[in-house]
């Protein structure tokens, strides 16, 4: 630690675990790595020459699992699996709160949402379709001028429907 190189080389460790990281459709462990390192040396070395490389790496690594994150959920989607799609969404909105794909994400979750519930048993669509209209109603919230605006309320007034058309169904019943 004392000696004059260690800065240098803490760096050049973190700079290596960079160099290694794969694009992120691929498993994301070096990465990860990379932000340890990378944090290690700018907690070691907050004064070093090398501080804005190591800003950038650590930007970079943060975009790089953001997009695995949203590609992971896109991916639960297209498979036709919603409630892990919808899930991976929230998940996505809460670990990247700042996100360039949060306004997607947030309308993808509420289509995850509604399709899980359409998709479901009947006797579980009311509890599902509720909460498709809960994520519909907090992305009205954020994003109340969406680009999605349109496709969100066409998905909100079915969910609500759907639940009307079950809930007299269930009163015909008894």
């Amino acid at each position: 630690p004392a000696d004059p190189r260690a800065e240098e080389c803490l760096y050049m460790n973190a700079r290596c675990y960079y160099e290694v990281s794969p694009n992120y459709m691929l498993e994301q462990s070096y990465t990860e790595q990379c932000l340890e390192s990378i944090q290690l040396f700018v907690n070691t070395y907050p004064d070093s020459k090398y501080i804005n490389d190591a800003n950038i790496m650590l930007d970079d690594c943060r975009v790089k699992l953001e997009e695995k994150a949203y590609y992971s959920a896109d991916l639960y989607y297209r498979m036709g699996t919603y409630n892990a799609a919808a899930s991976a969404f929230e998940n996505l909105l809460r670990d990247y709160p700042g996100s360039k794909d949060a306004e997607l994400a947030m309308y993808m979750k509420v289509k995850s949402s509604y399709l899980y519930a359409l998709n479901s048993i009947p006797g579980k669509q009311p509890q599902r379709f509720q909460i498709a209209i809960s994520a519909y109603k907090d992305f009205i919230k954020r994003y109340s001028k969406s680009q999605f605006l349109n496709e969100a309320e066409n998905i909100y007034e079915a969910s609500l429907k759907n639940l009307n058309k079950l809930k007299t169904n269930e009163q015909e019943q008894e």
